[in-house]
């Protein structure tokens, strides 16, 4: 069961690579000195930073060091920690914090004090405060200049340093209105969201946008984009990612769903393997045109014409530096 969650989550690295054209830190960094990755899981992202970035010393978090591999550059740093408790990190350590895939993680009540560890904020008595916030929407990145709000500043990271977040929301719709409530896959997204819901905020990432003005942010908005679950899509880019997602999504199913299904709702392992059956097949229909949706916050000059895919990537500048 372990080896094939880390063949998942390898091919899951592949589709958001496709899908951020290979792109990994969405900031203007050339050099860094320090990054820290919250739930580094397979270490995919931390390795290959570290591996692009040599200079730099890549610390990776997690609660489940298990899954990573056993030949690692030598400037990542792996660390057992759980990021349901505080950071113990030192202040202004950090050129760019990374957080991905985390919601089904990170506990309910723990998300607001979450963000704000790592954007820890701390009250300025005078002086202005101004900040360049950056929001980098799967390919599309659009800069403006802005100011943290109420005198507020960033504590954790180091001052320009960035904080880079990506996240997915698991409620499956249809791109031509096809899934209804009757279909496995709508099924599957309501049990997933409700079997985890006194525990998990598995719809977080629909917020991050009001956490992200709660922690000094300013001008941002949400836009709505999707990420094909097989390659229904016409446009050649859309439909390869698509194309690459399916064995991700077959297995995903699965992995993510049951323990919640089978221990927290009392789904009978029957009856749980009939509903992945049934969700699997029409994932892979192309005529269903499934995706999974993301409310995705983006800077009041984003072009929504420039986008494709769910994965929500934000990143914001801590200001100095």
């Amino acid at each position: 069961m372990q080896q094939e969650e880390e063949e998942r989550l390898g091919i899951q690295h592949n589709v958001l690579n496709k899908a951020f054209d290979g792109r990994l830190v969405f900031p203007p960094l050339t050099r860094m000195k320090k990054v820290l990755d919250c739930g580094y899981g397979t270490a995919s992202w931390a390795a290959e930073v570290a591996d692009q970035f040599p200079d730099s010393e890549v610390i990776g978090v997690d609660i489940s060091p298990h899954m990573r591999p056993d030949e690692t550059p030598e400037n990542f740093w792996p660390q057992l920690d759980d990021l349901n408790q505080p950071f113990t990190f030192r202040p202004n350590t950090f050129d760019l914090i990374h957080s991905q895939l985390v919601a089904g993680g990170i506990n309910k009540t723990r998300w607001p004090t979450y963000l704000r560890d790592m954007v820890r904020l701390v009250l300025l008595n005078d002086g202005p405060s101004g900040v360049l916030v950056l929001i980098r929407v799967l390919l599309t990145c659009i800069s403006s200049q802005g100011i943290v709000a109420n005198g507020y500043r960033f504590r954790v990271l180091k001052p320009g340093g960035w904080l880079q977040m990506v996240e997915l929301y698991y409620n499956c719709q249809s791109d031509n209105g096809s899934i209804t409530e009757g279909h496995a896959l709508r099924q599957w997204s309501a049990k997933y969201l409700q079997s985890l819901d006194d525990v998990k905020d598995l719809r977080a990432p629909m917020r991050l946008q009001p956490m992200m003005s709660a922690a000094g942010l300013v001008n941002l908005e949400h836009r709505v984009i999707s990420l094909p679950l097989c390659g229904w899509s016409n446009n050649p880019r859309d439909r390869e990612i698509g194309e690459l997602n399916r064995e991700n999504i077959r297995r995903l199913l699965s992995s993510l769903a049951l323990y919640p299904f089978t221990q927290r709702q009392g789904m009978t392992i029957e009856a749980f393997q009939a509903m992945i059956t049934q969700a699997r097949a029409e994932a892979a229909d192309p005529s269903l045109k499934a995706y999974f949706p993301l409310w995705v916050p983006a800077h009041s000059n984003f072009r929504p014409d420039s986008l494709t895919g769910t994965s929500y990537v934000c990143i914001g500048r801590k200001p100095g530096g």
